[in-house]
């Protein structure tokens, strides 16, 4: 981290954009609505212009490159959507004025971004900012966070020729910590920078009358996009004076013994800080990877980095029934459970190991760690558990019943989990009015109806209530009672509910806390409307959870970005494999019979279920060579093509009748040589080779 000289703010700060957005977020703040304030990050992007070239390219926090909009997001540094502090202690209006101001605004990597998150912490037993502070009376706030615009980086931490940085003081300590900044890449990263800076040193040491200001007032001046420049100058003082005392020249040097070694020699670090610290919980996942767990063999997958600062990534698995992906589901939650939830379930490691292997693994790499987490397991037992809970994690099977009779809902949460419900179907959901007459009014207010208003998409002066022991929707100028809505109200409100009550534990905003969702089958139980609308009603109540989903519903993929989806095949070898994500369609662009018809779901065609077996009997004829089939084959292709010509789908003219016959022969037998290839892929090798034939001279009367 490098300390850095703000300049003064753009002109942009004297637009009507500007100005309208602020005065917009005012109202929103100071209305009785029981929806979240929401921001307007149109305004964030125009500053990244401004900002970026401040920072030298760099993260504000990490100096690591950012070179393209994908690599960085516009971190506020005092978070505008609810502070956390060390002990989980929630402010929710803090500091939602400073949303748009210049001087809260920092360029920060992803990896920073995720581990920051709404963490803002100030020194115990004091208080923070008045709501609306600004300038010397907002500074006067104790922060234990570094702002590397205000604070001098060497007086809290010191870096190392290893690469690693270690706290001077307290304030350091927490820095440190909460934006990882000792994570394997970066200590990486630093060494080799170090081990590049060491030979630079030696031959200035070779000259006695290079002066150390000198020196490294050309280092700054004529490096200054240098990856973790700050790092390096602290490392390069303190060589530098160590050198030169250990020479005992006349050196003519400044007294480069920086104010971080003053400190940390009258100072030693502070331990107050270490329990809060380790008990912070961000975890996302990166990438599973996943060998000989029930039917799936060898499978990676890959789960994409949130696209701005408050959203989380999700991964949709679509895929045939009994491909896998409850399988799947289910080896992730295993591999985050502990060896006591694991035998709670009663699951014998037999029962997930692949049938005719001697053992298995499963393994979840986080954005956030660098250790990953491991469940291995052989036919007698399982070998490695994770040791304790990462963060919250939620699972949800196919059937997602309310309480009822048998049904009940706490044989199997936990502190921080609750995935009952994804291994016995009869784990019912929270029952919503019992869970909520039991809170205070004040988080009912505060934090549950926001979750409720952006989950139900309500606006305006819709609002929820409880009366007399029930939720009451107030929504379009009517009230209904949760109890007459629709199952589709129901059934989404039961299991948001359900997630609060688990979540709750913790007391910040539930838009701002991190956790890990799996939901099989997200469109079951639901009309097709909700079908359409279940993922952006999640992303809006709980956006900063990570989801992993299931479904066989093209309706379910609205809401999700292109690149959010991965598609599940067997190979030739009947081995689940992942489709190549960067080669699948983008979704939002197609149709729901276009997204039938595509990669995604793999359908030949949207026809009537009779006319589409003969459709698909008519390609895997033709899918054979010629000088395979047998009279009956040939004969059988010959009445199918017929049939198909008099539904117009092979064409109505003996000439489109014949052009069409080598365009599916040729597609035909693409998609039995190459079926695990995409579509876009068999179609444009199909193009080439029927350019081929139709040059020849036998197509001429065509």
């Amino acid at each position: 981290m490098l300390r850095v000289n703000r300049p003064e703010r753009p002109p942009f700060y004297n637009s009507s954009s500007y100005i309208l957005a602020k005065e917009q977020l005012e109202s929103d703040a100071l209305s009785n609505s029981q929806q979240r304030l929401h921001f307007n990050y149109d305004i964030l992007s125009s500053l990244a212009g401004d900002l970026l070239p401040v920072f030298h390219f760099k993260c504000a926090y990490c100096e690591s490159p950012v070179p393209g909009p994908s690599d960085f997001q516009i971190d506020s540094f005092r978070p505008k959507g609810g502070a956390v502090g060390l002990s989980n202690e929630f402010s929710l209006l803090h500091y939602y004025w400073l949303a748009y101001e210049w001087e809260n605004l920092l360029p920060c990597c992803n990896d920073c971004n995720k581990h920051k998150g709404n963490s803002f912490p100030i020194e115990p037993n004091t208080e923070r900012a008045r709501i609306g502070a600004v300038g010397e009376e907002l500074y006067l706030e104790m922060s234990l966070l570094v702002d590397p615009c205000r604070d001098d980086p060497r007086e809290h931490m010191m870096f190392h020729e290893d690469g690693t940085v270690s706290a001077i003081t307290g304030k350091g300590d927490c820095t440190i910590e909460i934006l990882g900044l000792n994570r394997g890449n970066l200590v990486r990263e630093r060494q080799r920078e170090a081990q590049q800076l060491s030979t630079e040193i030696e031959t200035m040491l070779m000259d006695d009358r290079t002066e150390a200001a000198q020196f490294l007032e050309a280092f700054t001046s004529r490096w200054p996009e240098r990856p973790h420049l700050g790092a390096m100058i602290d490392i390069a003082l303190r060589r530098i004076e160590a050198e030169r005392q250990k020479k005992s020249s006349p050196f003519q040097s400044i007294h480069v013994t920086s104010a971080a070694n003053i400190v940390l020699q009258s100072h030693p670090v502070s331990i107050q800080f270490t329990e809060q610290l380790e008990a912070l919980k961000r975890f996302t996942i990166r990438k599973i990877e996943i060998k000989n767990f029930k039917t799936v063999e060898t499978l990676t997958l890959d789960i994409p980095a949130g696209q701005n600062t408050d959203t989380e990534a999700w991964l949709l698995i679509l895929g045939d029934n009994g491909i896998g992906k409850s399988s799947i589901l289910q080896a992730i939650a295993l591999a985050l459970s502990s060896r006591e939830l694991i035998n709670k379930f009663k699951i014998k490691p037999v029962e997930v190991l692949r049938h005719g292997a001697s053992e298995g693994f499963v393994r979840i790499h986080s954005y956030e760690q660098d250790e990953l987490i491991e469940l291995r397991f052989n036919k007698r037992r399982f070998t490695r558990y994770c040791s304790k809970p990462t963060v919250f994690l939620l699972g949800y099977g196919s059937t997602r019943l309310l309480p009822k009779g048998y049904l009940r809902s706490d044989r199997y949460r936990q502190p921080y989990s609750n995935i009952g419900n994804l291994f016995d179907y009869t784990a019912a959901l929270t029952d919503v009015n019992k869970w909520l007459s039991s809170l205070p009014a004040e988080e009912f207010e505060q934090r549950v109806a926001p979750v409720l208003i952006d989950l139900l998409d309500m606006s305006g002066k819709d609002r929820v209530a409880m009366e007399n022991g029930r939720l009451i929707l107030y929504h379009h100028g009517d009230n209904s009672d949760l109890s007459v809505s629709s199952d589709g109200y129901k059934t989404i409100i039961g299991l948001a509910c359900d997630m609060m009550r688990t979540l709750s534990r913790e007391k910040a905003n539930y838009h701002t806390m991190q956790g890990i969702v799996l939901i099989d089958e997200l469109g079951n139980h639901l009309h097709p409307r909700w079908r359409m609308k279940i993922v952006p009603a999640l992303r809006r109540a709980f956006p900063r959870l990570q989801f992993i989903v299931s479904t066989h519903e093209p309706l379910c993929l609205r809401g999700l970005l292109h690149g959010e989806v991965v598609v599940l095949l067997r190979d030739e070898k009947n081995h689940v494999c992942a489709l190549d994500k960067t080669l699948l369609p983008d979704h939002n662009k197609l149709r729901v019979d276009q997204l039938l018809t595509s990669d995604l779901f793999g359908l030949l065609n949207t026809l009537e279920p009779s006319l589409e077996r003969k459709y698909e009997d008519y390609y895997l004829l033709l899918s054979k060579p010629p000088e395979n089939r047998n009279l009956e084959e040939q004969e059988k292709i010959n009445v199918l093509g017929k049939e198909l010509a008099g539904e117009e789908l092979i064409g109505s003219t003996p000439q489109l009748q014949a052009l069409y016959g080598v365009i599916n022969e040729t597609f035909a037998k693409k998609m039995r040589e190459d079926g695990f290839k995409t579509k876009a892929q068999v179609k444009a090798s199909t193009i080439a080779e029927v350019k081929n034939l139709l040059d020849k001279p036998e197509f001429d009367w065509l």
